[in-house]
């Protein structure tokens, strides 16, 4: 009997945590841009960057999930939410792959139960 392929995950550090979560949400790794900082919003939200020309809302992973490390990250990872590009800040992608291939403690994400409350109307 033939297995399904393994999912592909993109894992990444973010503070004291490794992360991962599935190709279907990504677009692309940045380098982290200069962020543009939008008074009166509240973490995790850092402000916006500019990536070829499309004004990205940025978000810092740690804040998400309740680090309290507040340094610059050093990669973006920008994810397709409902149409809309959200730039995800990480200190460090380490590598794609497949999800039965992970070594060590990874925390699968769930990117749209994470994020959707954020931007909420």
């Amino acid at each position: 009997m033939d297995e399904a392929p393994a999912e592909r995950i993109l894992v990444w550090r973010a503070g004291t945590l490794r992360c991962a979560a599935s190709i279907g949400y990504l677009r692309e790794v940045v380098p982290m841009p200069d962020v543009t900082a939008i008074p009166s919003v509240p973490l995790p939200v850092r402000g916006v960057v500019n990536v070829r020309g499309a004004v990205v809302t940025v978000v810092d992973c740690r804040s998400l999930l309740g680090e309290d490390d507040r340094t610059a990250g050093h990669e973006l990872v920008l994810i397709d939410l409902d149409h809309r590009v959200l730039g995800l800040e990480v200190d460090e992608v380490e590598d794609l792959v497949s999800a039965n291939e992970v070594v060590g403690e990874v925390r699968m994400l769930d990117l749209e139960g994470l994020l959707r409350p954020v931007f909420e109307d």
